[in-house]
């Protein structure tokens, strides 16, 4: 049983079962009191938490077109949350690395489009062009997603997260 459960089921007991004794709503009020002003706290707590999952929560609800009173969106951000850290740290890294990939074509002047799309010697010099630019150790990592180690890229998110905690924390 939750405690809003709990506080509902005395408060209808109050009104519908017995009279409540002025020690008994002091009592209630006082749990109904420490309940929500331990909300506010946790709120102000973990504020920076609260910004971003009512800001992902706003993007569930524009990406299911949906309302606050629709349950999908509310159960994906949960799905979400219940993944652990390392899920979001490898799917980062792999970010980066596409991201590098789609840096490199851009340089070698490579069309991101389909290849039928594309005429022989287009195709021919994009193939060229990408070849003699594996060559090259460092395009080969970027190539093949190599760029970015978790272990790596773990380190600086720990080390961003935490400088942003570290400034908030000063401020309030």
């Amino acid at each position: 049983m939750t405690i809003k459960r709990a506080v509902d089921h005395f408060i209808f007991k109050f009104n519908n079962v017995w009279k409540p004794t002025e020690t008994d709503v002091k009592a209630l009020q006082t749990i109904m009191d420490f309940v929500e002003e331990k909300h506010k706290k946790q709120l102000q707590d973990y504020h920076l938490f609260a910004k971003l999952y009512i800001m992902v929560y706003a993007q569930y609800l524009e990406r299911y077109n949906a309302t606050v009173f629709d349950d999908i969106p509310k159960k994906e951000l949960h799905v979400l949350l219940d993944k652990p850290m390392e899920y979001f740290i490898k799917r980062f890294t792999q970010r980066l690395n596409e991201s590098e990939l789609y840096s490199l074509f851009e340089e070698l002047e490579i069309e991101l489009k389909h290849p039928i799309t594309k005429s022989k010697e287009q195709k021919e010099k994009e193939t060229d062009s990408l070849k003699n630019a594996l060559v090259e150790k460092s395009n080969m990592e970027r190539f093949k997603g190599e760029v970015w180690e978790y272990e790596t890229v773990k380190e600086n998110l720990e080390l961003q997260i935490n400088n942003v905690i570290n400034l908030i924390g000063r401020s309030i």
